[in-house]
């Protein structure tokens, strides 16, 4: 059975009312009466109405806060023929563009016991600069198909001096690499398997994120379970006339395309011999504005995940020294097509199923 939703996005108003919001609303172009929704309860900026006619082609309405007991004062008009037939199962996420099915069972602990993460630095982190790459301008290994966006140091022929995204001072606290870079406590030489983290971002509707890295020996990018970046350090390094240390020598910047709704993402550092390490950050922002940011205080807002315990970022989107790592401490072995992911201090794996509007989402 399909179900036609309706997905309505406003700028709630300041204050937000204290006997909340009415949604009144009806087929566009209709004459006929409002259908009208009471006591609505937004999450954040958007009221979704789920179990509407499915044969309508859109809705037109107001969006109204209620300001005593019988006054209402319109906040928001909306005229909009987006809606979302989701299949059997599924539901429409998002600014109605998207319909998705999440299937969750708890994860497996690794007969190891948990690992946990300790920051690690050195003089020659960052110490070529920060490549902004392009949205759809590299590929899978890591290495750019289009020409990037560079912040070089002196060290490579550049200009960038600054301490945020380079290490020119070659010091053990300038460059993301230094202010994030972890490995398992009391062994930087392990080598066993990748560690790193995954966690679960919730939007409203597709955007581009950025996320930077560094990693002693590579970094992956995986968002539900699909590949996105397995850097390859020698094309790396061939790419940028450099050797395969560029992989933590450079802070890697990719511009990744999340879906509306849930998204697992999974990102991990591999040892491949020698010290190992591993940084990364998730940013809520454009190219331009995490390149306008000179410290790291200004870029503090746009963090929406790090593994560096940046002062200002809040618990729960940042490692501090012993945390367990999310990969290497479980797993989802047993649930084949199942991705990692950390809830608050729970682990489970979950199954995202995506399917457009109007399809029957491989069934």
């Amino acid at each position: 059975m399909s179900v036609n939703t309706l997905t309505v996005n406003f700028t709630p108003p300041i204050p937000t009312p204290a006997n909340g919001y009415r949604l009144k609303y009806r087929p566009i172009g209709s004459s006929g009466a409002y259908t009208t929704v009471d006591n609505v309860i937004p999450v954040g900026s958007t009221i979704t109405i789920t179990g509407l006619d499915a044969t309508v082609t859109g809705w037109e309405g107001t969006i109204e806060s209620k300001c005593g007991s019988a006054y209402y004062s319109v906040v928001a008009s909306f005229n909009t023929n987006t809606f979302c037939n989701c299949p059997a199962g599924f539901t429409a996420v998002g600014t109605n563009d998207n319909c998705q099915r999440v299937t969750t069972v708890a994860a497996t602990l690794n007969p190891g016991g948990a690992l946990t993460a300790c920051h690690f630095t050195s003089t020659v982190y960052c110490q070529f600069g920060t490549i902004f790459y392009q949205p759809g301008g590299y590929g899978t290994n890591g290495v750019f198909t289009t020409t990037p966006t560079y912040l070089k140091t002196s060290a490579v022929g550049g200009t960038y001096s600054g301490s945020l995204w380079g290490n020119v001072a070659g010091n053990t606290t300038n460059g993301r690499l230094n202010r994030t870079g972890i490995w398992k406590c009391l062994d930087q030489n392990y080598t066993t398997i990748p560690l790193g983290f995954s966690r679960q971002i919730t939007i409203g509707t597709t955007k581009t994120y950025y996320i930077g890295m560094g990693a002693d020996n590579l970094a992956t990018i995986k968002i539900n379970g699909v590949n996105i970046v397995a850097q390859n350090p020698t094309a790396l390094g061939t790419s940028l006339s450099a050797g395969v240390d560029v992989a933590f020598k450079y802070w890697h910047v990719y511009p990744v395309e999340l879906s509306a709704g849930i998204n697992l993402l999974e990102i991990t550092g591999t040892n491949t011999g020698g010290i190992g390490v591993f940084g990364c950050e998730i940013y809520d922002a454009t190219e331009a504005q995490l390149i306008a940011c000179t410290t790291e205080a200004a870029l503090v807002p746009y963090i929406v995940f790090t593994t560096g315990d940046i002062s200002g970022v809040p618990s729960g989107q940042k490692v501090v020294d012993n945390d367990p790592f999310d990969v290497g401490s479980y797993n989802c072995t047993a649930y084949p097509g199942y991705n990692l992911v950390k809830e608050g201090s729970s682990y489970y794996c979950k199954l995202i199923e995506n399917a457009a509007c109007g399809s029957d989402g491989g069934l």
